[in-house]
């Protein structure tokens, strides 16, 4: 069945955008782009990719496959999780603390 998830991702190259897009729908994601967000040094985009994984999928998967997606067109996953509205952050991904366990939920 699956289960739908989210990644907040931060683009450095706004001209990037058309090739992000469609690089994503290739892979069945969708990209919001949220344009009440700016960095003030730069002209970084901040968007929202959602779509489907498979059940057997882990977030660390996840992660890896959405970096590969968008590392090409300068751009980094922030936080990847379930599509709740919030995604965890990924250092809690590569970092779990002690006496945390890796579950499925």
């Amino acid at each position: 069945m699956g289960f739908r998830f989210e990644a907040e991702i931060t683009f450095l190259n706004p001209s990037d955008l058309p090739a992000i897009t469609a690089a994503l729908a290739e892979h069945g994601y969708d990209l919001t782009i949220n344009w009440d967000v700016f960095d003030e040094y730069g002209p970084s985009l901040f968007g929202r990719v959602t779509g489907w994984a498979d059940d057997e999928d882990s977030f660390g998967f996840l992660l890896t496959k959405m970096n590969e997606i968008v590392y090409p067109f300068h751009g980094v996953v922030d936080s990847i999780g379930h599509d709740v509205g919030r995604a965890c952050n990924t250092r809690d991904l590569m970092e779990p603390r002690s006496g945390r366990k890796w579950e499925r939920h």
